[in-house]
């Protein structure tokens, strides 16, 4: 609730005008109406165009300053130890060993003298492979893909 009432009091401050009392000043009945207002829009029902409007915006902007915040506090670097700890706790996995005698295009791949995983790792483009074109290409990493991802459930 403490924090329902400060939000109230930061954006009746952005929204009173001059001549009104500040929130604390304000007669206990007007502070509730405020309050109910609040929780009204944190609920997400509604900002109206009356007098209040201002308050209202400032109350919902508040949130999403407030959310954006807690994504930023989220994406902020992680400390080496933490990585390393991350790292240990989710290794990927890549295949390793031979190439399976069903895996796309073996037959080329094998005159290309690419027998095993980590050989066909090192290949950046693998349509420089003889016999080997783009639609080749997207089913051998196709396979890679299904591979790494059974390997990593």
């Amino acid at each position: 609730m403490a924090d329902i009432i400060e939000l109230c009091r930061e954006a009746w401050i952005g929204s009173k005008g001059e001549s009104q009392p500040a929130y604390d000043d304000l007669i206990q009945s007007y502070r509730d109406m405020l309050t109910e207002r609040a929780e009204r829009i944190l609920a997400g029902e509604y900002v109206s165009d009356g007098p209040f409007q201002a308050f209202e915006i400032l109350i919902r902007d508040s949130t999403r300053r407030a959310a954006e915040n807690a994504d930023a506090e989220k994406a902020k670097p992680l400390t080496t130890a933490v990585k390393e700890e991350l790292v240990e706790e989710v290794e990927h996995k890549t295949p390793k060993g031979s190439l399976p005698d069903d895996f796309p295009a073996h037959a080329k791949l094998h005159e290309a003298g690419i027998n095993t995983y980590g050989q066909l790792a090192k290949v950046d483009d693998l349509t420089t492979i003889n016999g080997v074109g783009p639609v080749l290409a997207k089913e051998i990493t196709k396979c890679l893909k299904a591979d790494e991802k059974e390997l990593n459930k």
